[in-house]
């Protein structure tokens, strides 16, 4: 049954042992070989790359169970509340630097580099024949504006992790997200992996696209 799906992908599953992880997937998926291999056939005529369906077997959630903080924006090794910390000292470390670029900070700056055959580090003035700075002082300046901007706690479609509807509602966005690696989005295709994958969860490509549309920050 394998065989109706693309080649490439098929080696691929077929590099893990017996009763990994990977191939009862598709053992899973198989199950609807027909559906699955149409499917796959549309994802290989957009793939971005010769990896894209393998990353894409990969991805597909396996079924709305919680809806965690890392699924919408991939991993992180901060909390949302350790991200809002971080923002705000990136803030804070702006403040600090931007005395630098204003007439006096900027003519301190300048005097405190060596200015001796014997002292000076070229790369440093080949970097200052590059320096532009005010631009520098206006993307740092843009840069604090977006820091102040971020809300960390805004990806949880929840306050309860658990929560049935949010959850749902990750696992949607979690397969519209897979559009990423694709030329063309294929919301019907990616709608019939992820049943055959979770053949318990009804899911619909209309689902899939409004998903994409309202959700995904990489569309």
């Amino acid at each position: 049954m394998a065989k109706s799906w693309p080649d490439d992908l098929v080696k691929y599953i077929d590099g893990f042992p017996d009763g990994h992880r990977v191939r009862l997937r598709r053992d899973r998926m198989l199950r609807s070989a027909e559906q699955t291999g149409k499917a796959w056939e549309e994802i290989a005529k957009v793939a971005k790359e010769a990896e894209t369906l393998p990353h894409v077997f990969l991805l597909l959630p396996d079924g709305p169970t919680s809806q965690p903080y890392d699924a919408i924006y991939g991993n992180r090794t901060r909390t949302p509340d350790q991200e809002v910390k971080y923002y705000a000292e990136a803030v804070t470390a702006i403040d600090k630097i931007l005395p630098l670029f204003n007439r006096v900070g900027y003519e301190h700056l300048m005097q405190d580099i060596p200015q001796g055959c014997n002292e000076a580090d070229p790369s440093v003035w080949e970097t200052l024949r590059k320096f532009d700075d005010r631009a520098t002082r206006e993307g740092l300046l843009q840069l604090k504006t977006i820091l102040q901007g971020t809300k960390p706690h805004a990806k949880r479609l929840s306050k309860d992790k658990n929560n049935e509807q949010a959850a749902r509602a990750t696992y949607t966005i979690l397969v519209a997200d897979l559009n990423r690696y694709l030329t063309t989005p294929k919301h019907t295709a990616l709608a019939v992996l992820a049943r055959a994958n979770c053949p318990d969860v009804e899911l619909t490509p209309e689902a899939v696209k409004k998903a994409w549309s309202t959700h995904c920050p990489t569309r």
